[in-house]
């Protein structure tokens, strides 16, 4: 099974450049958890629950 690589949104990007641990945290978690956090961000209707 081949692995899709995921779309990280902005908002998440622009945190993780702010914050590199995080985003090397969240490297090292697996894509299926990479998955859920980024849908749940993705749900999201306003900037401030971002």
């Amino acid at each position: 099974m081949e692995l899709v690589e995921l779309a990280v949104p902005d908002d998440l990007a622009t945190a993780f450049a702010a914050n590199p641990a995080a985003g090397l945290f969240f490297d090292s978690i697996s894509n299926s958890l990479q998955r859920y956090h980024v849908d749940n961000i993705n749900a999201t209707k306003t900037t401030e629950t971002k």
